[in-house]
């Protein structure tokens, strides 16, 4: 995954960080990273289909089947998935 993120924070938006701990900035990853994590999700979603309820990667609602996939949570895809991990531990997002 390539990043282009070139930006820096102007001093309202450091100020509003500084007051409420988090900052939203619309359009910062590229659609194209955006579109590999989802397939990305959507191959983990799909691998839940043998599983028959929550477990150490997958947050299942009661009505998960094999013919019904109810994915509600995938905990820390960063830690199964190499793509996820690249994405979090890259500089840019730090």
């Amino acid at each position: 995954m390539d990043f282009n993120m070139n930006f820096s924070l102007n001093k309202k938006q450091i100020s509003e960080y500084n007051k409420n701990g988090y900052l939203v900035i619309n359009n910062v990853i590229e659609p194209t990273v955006i579109d590999k994590l989802k397939n990305e999700i959507n191959k983990l979603v799909e691998e839940s289909r043998n599983i028959k309820k929550s477990d150490h990667i997958y947050d299942l609602a009661e009505s998960h089947s094999k013919n019904n996939l109810k994915v509600r949570r995938i905990k820390q895809p960063q830690n199964i998935n190499s793509k996820f991990k690249y994405f979090l531990k890259n500089k840019q997002i730090i």
